[in-house]
């Protein structure tokens, strides 16, 4: 018996950050994502709505840039 699961799908991913406000000029803050089933690419991409106010790495690093809201979207790619 063969069992091919490589078409499994992410069904959640979960953002926690140690703070939502980045108080400073180029101020960093670290966010980390988890992916369920733990058995699916671990794989997120980040996006930032306005860039020139707060950039975010591939790896979920943001970096404020100037004031003003910013909205940042995780993806979970399958």
């Amino acid at each position: 018996i063969t069992v091919d699961v490589s078409n499994q799908r992410p069904t959640s991913l979960s953002i926690s950050a140690p703070s939502t406000l980045i108080s400073e000029p180029l101020g960093v803050l670290r966010l980390s994502a988890s992916i369920l089933p733990a058995d699916v690419p671990q794989s997120i991409t980040w996006a930032s709505s306005a860039p020139n106010r707060a950039e975010v790495s591939p790896n979920g690093i943001i970096v404020g840039k100037g004031n003003g809201l910013v909205t940042i979207t995780a993806t979970a790619m399958n």
